[in-house]
């Protein structure tokens, strides 16, 4: 190829565009390397005055962002951080471009914030989500993933300061994002878990029982609109469990512990063996079943939710967080378990 020719740019953005269109079919990764290859050359070809350039930066980030979602190199993210940074500089204000980068650099400082855990990044992702939202056209049909994008960031921001400011912003975020969805759009159920979720921060918070009855009817709108196979549906059901665990906590319903119970049970039925979210739902299970068996004094309960507390404990992480917490669980199981039957065997699986 003749590296004088002004199509050439235009040429090799193509080029990276058509693998990277491959590897998503493929998910081979010497696809996104050539793709990187020729978009870095198309930048390297491209005037600093031309409005390509703030694209081909865009299309390098892009690809830096989904070869850091396959390898976990935060080189590679934060290589895609700065392409994005580029590319928002030499993008005019009244662009139509703009919000897309700046919701692109939004996602890929919360995957750092994920990653390091540094509320600077986090703050500088919903700085960046904010002006991206800010940009959007109200009519445009982008603006709700961006309203959710926001909103999911701003929610770890509450979890991590407990700003009630925060969690207001979070609720008429999502509740805009869900008015202006197509109800036939399948991020509508996504979009009403994650309304569900904000409401339950907010009971947590208030105790008021209508935000839970809100949350509770969010969630079962997003089961109710999930297709059986979705990979979504499971955490939709665990959350939907979850809600209906709370209500039974505070009405003392038996009904909606056994609600909870079957919709915790429809999700580890669905779940992937290999799924990290796996052992949270095994828990949630047995806590349930525990509570349960509390209640109406059946040994079928404790004993059930014993074998969810030790599938739980066997498929966690010995350096996670949370096994303590599931360690904990299985032992209490094992004493109600004893108390009841006297058998020394419990006592043992308990100490052992």
């Amino acid at each position: 190829m003749d590296n004088r020719s002004p199509d050439l740019p235009s040429k090799l953005t193509n080029l990276g565009i058509y693998l990277m269109n491959r590897y998503f079919r493929t998910g081979n990764l010497t696809d996104i390397e050539e793709a990187i290859v020729n978009f870095k050359q198309a930048v390297s070809l491209t005037d600093p005055n031309s409005p390509d350039l703030a694209r081909h930066l865009n299309n390098i980030g892009n690809d830096l962002s989904n070869r850091y979602s396959q390898t976990g190199n935060l080189k590679d993210l934060e290589e895609a951080i700065d392409n994005y940074k580029h590319a928002v500089s030499f993008i005019d204000s009244n662009s139509l471009y703009l919000p897309g980068v700046l919701d692109n650099l939004g996602n890929s400082l919360s995957d750092l914030y994920s990653s390091t855990g540094n509320m600077k990044d986090l703050e500088e992702a919903i700085d960046n989500y904010k002006q991206a939202v800010y940009f959007t056209d109200p009519n445009s049909l982008d603006l709700p993933s961006r309203l959710n994008n926001l909103s999911n960031r701003l929610r770890d921001r509450y979890s991590r300061l407990g700003d009630v400011k925060d969690l207001e912003e979070v609720i008429d975020n999502y509740q805009h994002a869900i008015f202006l969805t197509d109800p036939n759009s399948l991020d509508l159920p996504i979009y009403l878990n994650n309304f569900g979720n904000s409401l339950s921060y907010r009971y947590f918070r208030t105790d008021d029982m209508k935000d839970l009855e809100d949350a509770i009817h969010n969630y079962q709108k997003a089961v109710s609109l999930t297709d059986l196979n979705s990979s979504d549906l499971p955490g939709l059901l665990s959350n939907f469990g979850l809600g209906l665990n709370n209500r039974y906590s505070h009405t003392g319903y038996l009904k909606n512990l056994d609600e909870a119970i079957a919709n915790f049970k429809e999700a580890i039925s669905l779940t992937d063996s290999k799924s990290p979210g796996l052992p949270s739902r095994l828990s949630n299970l047995g806590n349930s079943l525990r509570c349960r068996h509390f209640l109406t004094g059946d040994l079928k309960d404790i004993e059930e939710a014993i074998h969810n507390y030790q599938k739980a404990v066997f498929l966690t992480d010995p350096n996670s967080p949370d096994l303590p917490g599931r360690l904990s669980n299985l032992d209490i199981g094992l004493n109600e378990k004893y108390s009841h039957t006297d058998d020394l065997k419990d006592l043992k699986e308990n100490h052992s």
